[in-house]
């Protein structure tokens, strides 16, 4: 689960190498993120071999919670677990991706919420 102070790791190609969550949005009762949850986080490091940032140390932008580090059962039996939590950020105002890849695949669950234009980004469905 993902909870307010978090470190996560961004596998998109915005310049961000990882993030700090600040908030939690859509949740009223429960304080953690889920797959597929929209988060407001501050940069936290940049990628060195990006020429090109579209993000700064210190900036406020959305994220999307990608992968988590707790183990995901599934209702097949099977169990997906990650080595870090991972997200990718996404425009406060359009609700679209910052970046233009996707480094890994994305878990099924990111289909089942309806996030189509991350999976095109994506190399494949896990």
């Amino acid at each position: 689960m993902i909870i307010v102070g978090a470190r996560l790791k961004v596998i998109d190609n915005s310049g961000a190498k990882s993030v700090e969550c600040i908030r939690i949005l859509n949740k009223s009762k429960t304080k953690m993120a889920n797959i597929g949850d929209t988060i407001v986080v501050s940069v936290k490091s940049l990628r060195k071999s990006l020429p090109k940032k579209r993000v700064s140390i210190g900036q406020v932008v959305k994220a999307i919670v990608l992968n988590k580090k707790n183990p995901k059962n599934r209702l097949s039996g099977a169990v997906v677990k990650n080595v870090k939590a991972t997200a990718i950020l996404i425009d406060r105002e359009k609700e679209t991706p910052i970046g233009t890849r996707v480094a890994v695949g994305v878990l099924n669950e990111i289909r089942e919420r309806g996030l189509i234009k991350i999976l095109t980004l994506a190399r494949g469905l896990i």
